[in-house]
């Protein structure tokens, strides 16, 4: 098995603040659910079809399982980020074109990273603040929103393969 060239990728400052500001959403993600946790009542919505309805119901401790879920794929991803050579590319990765794809690669990783640090950041607080205030429904705008923020990194990843 072939392994790629290691080269080493330094982080802008747009980089890391990025990082923070999705490390950021998740923490208040946790505080605001810590803060409130007493006040929410015993059973929330879990589950909102793609018109932003609740459909589903559960335990108000699943809140912490969307909050988790955010806060471990963030850390995974973001560790993720240091070892590009260990990702997998669509092109075979040469010392000539390793830094190009790299660098692609690593900001693909980062905006997947904040997209979704922001879907589990919305999911999490909007479901306690809903059960707080007796509501069931997400805004509708948002489940198009999630989507675009989803997928968005990885057609601009695409994007930027395809014109190399």
């Amino acid at each position: 098995m072939p392994t790629n060239p290691k080269v080493h990728i330094p982080n802008s400052s747009i980089d890391h603040a990025i990082d923070a500001f999705s490390a950021l959403l998740l923490i208040l993600s946790w505080v605001y659910l810590l803060f409130n946790y007493a006040e929410i009542p015993e059973t929330i919505p879990t589950h909102y079809n793609l018109k932003g309805v609740a459909d589903g119901f559960g335990e108000k401790s699943e809140l912490f399982t969307l909050v988790g879920i955010g806060t471990g794929s963030f850390i995974v991803l973001y560790i993720l980020n240091f070892f590009p050579h260990k990702m997998n590319h669509l092109a075979e990765i040469t010392e000539e074109n390793a830094a190009y794809h790299y660098t692609v690669a690593k900001k693909m990783i980062r905006f997947i990273n904040l997209g979704m640090a922001i879907t589990f950041s919305y999911l999490a607080t909007k479901t306690a603040h809903n059960a707080l205030n007796g509501e069931a429904n997400l805004d509708a705008w948002m489940t198009p929103i999630i989507l675009v923020v989803l997928f968005a990194p990885l057609a601009y990843y695409l994007f930027k393969l395809a014109k190399k």
